[in-house]
């Protein structure tokens, strides 16, 4: 065997290391940690998604206009967010989902960032 050459199979196959990362990954980490705390409240209003990550699902509900970019991933022909987008936009775009997903929060349970902060 050359240099560079492997002839084992990938341990995970690609589309399942896909699908279990998602489209987002871990891009929007201030999102994700409030959206995890929140996934009972949240979750049936989440788009209906059954095969896509939660965060993605999550991403799809607060910023809809990143749906086709969604759908390609998910279909196989499409990159993650971080091949797609710069890196810096994506820690602005946290901090908008962040207040987003506190607004809706806020309209779904009055109270509840109060109670979850305790400021």
């Amino acid at each position: 065997m050359g240099k560079g050459q492997f002839n084992r199979p990938a341990i995970i196959p690609v589309t399942e290391m896909r699908l279990s990362y998602g489209f987002s990954g871990d891009c929007f980490p201030l999102t994700f940690e409030l959206s995890e705390q929140l996934k009972p409240l949240i979750t049936s209003h989440l788009p209906r998604r059954r095969k896509w990550h939660f965060n993605d699902r999550v991403l799809l509900w607060l910023s809809p206009e990143l749906e086709p970019d969604l759908i390609a991933f998910y279909q196989g022909g499409g990159d993650i967010f971080l091949m797609r987008y710069d890196a810096s936009w994506a820690q602005k775009l946290d901090i908008e989902l962040l207040r987003e997903l506190a607004k809706r929060v806020e309209v779904l349970s009055p109270g509840i960032l109060t109670m979850i902060t305790g400021q």
